[in-house]
C-alpha cells in the first residue's frame, strides 16, 4: 500500500515538471516569435521612411557591418515633417521648399512688319521729242552775189530810191536824212558741194509709276511649356 502512494506521487511529480518545462519552452517560443515580428516591422519602417525622404544633393551611404546609414551632405529634408535636418539629426536648419507652378511663355519669333506688293505694273510708251529733218550743208564753195546797183536809202524808215529821194524826205522831216548803198541786184547763189544730212526722229520712253499694295504682316510667337519645379529656400 505505501508503495502504490510512493509510485502514485513520483508520476504526479514527474508530471508536474513536464508540464513546468513545457510552458518555458512555449514562452521562449512565442518571445522568438515576437522579436522577430518586431524586426520585420522595423524593417518596413525603415524602408518606408527612406522612401519618404527626398534628399536633393545628398547620398546615403549603407553600413554593411551595422546596418546604419549616414548622410553625405549638409542636411536632408523630411516629407513627413517638412523639417530640414542636419548630419547630426539633431540640429534644424531655416528654411523652405517653394513650388514655382508650371506655366506657358509667349516667345516671340518674328516681328510684325509691312510688305509691299506689285499689283499693276506701269505701262512705258514711246514718245517723240522732236520730228526728223534734213539739214543742208555745203562745202568747197562760196556765195556769190549779182550786179550791183547804186540807190539812196532813208536812214529812218530804210526805204530804197534809185531816183530822187527829194519828196520822201519833205514829207518825213523827222526820219534823219538819207545815204547812198550799193545794192544787190538778184539772188545771190553758191558755188561748190552741196550735202543733205537725215537727221531721224528722237523718242524718249516715259514709264506710268507702278501700283503697290501694302500687306501687314502681324508678329508670330512660340509657346514654350515649362513644368512645375520645386526649389529650396533658405530662410
Amino acid at each position: 500500500m505505501k508503495k502504490s502512494k510512493r509510485i502514485i506521487i513520483s508520476i504526479i511529480i514527474i508530471a508536474t515538471l513536464l508540464i513546468i518545462a513545457a510552458l518555458i519552452i512555449f514562452k521562449s517560443g512565442s518571445d522568438y516569435t515576437s522579436a522577430s515580428n518586431q524586426s520585420n516591422i522595423n524593417t518596413d519602417l525603415i524602408s518606408e521612411s527612406k522612401e519618404d525622404t527626398i534628399l536633393t544633393g545628398y547620398t546615403i551611404i549603407d553600413d554593411a557591418e551595422g546596418g546604419s546609414a549616414d548622410i553625405e551632405d549638409d542636411h536632408y529634408q523630411d516629407d513627413i515633417t517638412n523639417t530640414d535636418y542636419s548630419q547630426s539629426g539633431s540640429e534644424k536648419i531655416s528654411g523652405h521648399y517653394e513650388i514655382i507652378p508650371s506655366y506657358d511663355e509667349s516667345v516671340l519669333v518674328k516681328e510684325a512688319y509691312d510688305e509691299q506688293i506689285l499689283v499693276k505694273k506701269g505701262e512705258c510708251t514711246e514718245v517723240k521729242i522732236s520730228n526728223a529733218w534734213d539739214e543742208e550743208v555745203w562745202e568747197d564753195g562760196a556765195w556769190y552775189g549779182s550786179d550791183t546797183r547804186e540807190a539812196k536809202v532813208c536812214n529812218g524808215c530804210g526805204a530804197v530810191f534809185y531816183g530822187s529821194i527829194s519828196e520822201h524826205m519833205s514829207e518825213h522831216p523827222d526820219h534823219g536824212g538819207w545815204h547812198n548803198e550799193q545794192i544787190a541786184q538778184g539772188d545771190p547763189y553758191w558755188h561748190g558741194n552741196r550735202t543733205i544730212i537725215h537727221h531721224d526722229a528722237v523718242y524718249e520712253t516715259r514709264c506710268e509709276p507702278d501700283e503697290y499694295t501694302t500687306v501687314h504682316h502681324e508678329a508670330e510667337y512660340k509657346t514654350i511649356h515649362h513644368e512645375e519645379q520645386r526649389i529650396w529656400v533658405d530662410d
